[in-house]
């Protein structure tokens, strides 16, 4: 399945330009609400209201480019921004999509936060056509990856949400070796 055939829906970004659509795969049952969707910016897209969410939000980019609080960032770049991150003068001047979690439901706040938090983690120029595993982030509140199980043998036994790259499926489950012979990206436990 290509992208296209996805199930879009208009998804207008408080206080931005027009034409933004996003397809949600997943919101977590809990008080929180967590979400995985891809999310598709339009060419010119732009936000110039300064603004936070207070959710941390992350992205694997999978095609052209954004460029937020004066960071840049392409195809196949990661980036976590933590909650109450400043987000200000947002484009994506030749369009962008994007997979996108957030460890909550977002919802836009103008202005500055007085819990302003600006610490970025990034991994940037990730090679996901030619590596089989790329550990993108990993902490204790966080461990998300590239898989591509072509390539990649040792299973990983843990739960696990993610999307299957090649067609943009869901997959969900507790081990890595139940997964079809695709590329992915992983969240594991923390989702």
């Amino acid at each position: 399945m290509s992208k296209n055939k996805l199930n879009w829906i208009e998804a207008p970004m408080p206080d931005s330009s027009q034409g933004t659509k996003l397809v949600t795969f997943f919101v977590n049952n809990n008080e929180y609400r967590s979400r995985l969707m891809l999310v598709e910016f339009p060419p010119n897209f732009k936000r110039e209201q300064e603004g936070y969410y207070p959710a941390y939000e992350e992205l694997l980019i999978l095609d052209g480019g954004l460029k937020i609080s004066g960071y840049e960032y392409g195809k196949n770049d990661y980036v976590l921004f933590p909650p109450n991150f400043s987000r200000f003068k947002t484009s994506c001047p030749d369009g962008c999509t994007a997979l996108v979690w957030w460890s909550t439901k977002p919802s836009w706040s103008r202005g500055i936060s007085v819990n302003s938090d600006n610490k970025i983690i990034s991994k940037l120029n990730n090679n996901i056509y030619d590596e089989s595993y790329i550990e993108l982030n990993k902490n204790e509140e966080f461990h998300s990856l590239f898989l591509d199980t072509n390539k990649e043998k040792s299973p990983i036994k843990s739960e696990f949400i993610g999307l299957d790259l090649n067609n943009f499926k869901f997959v969900q489950g507790y081990s890595t070796d139940q997964l079809p012979k695709s590329r992915y990206f992983l969240k594991f436990t923390y989702f």
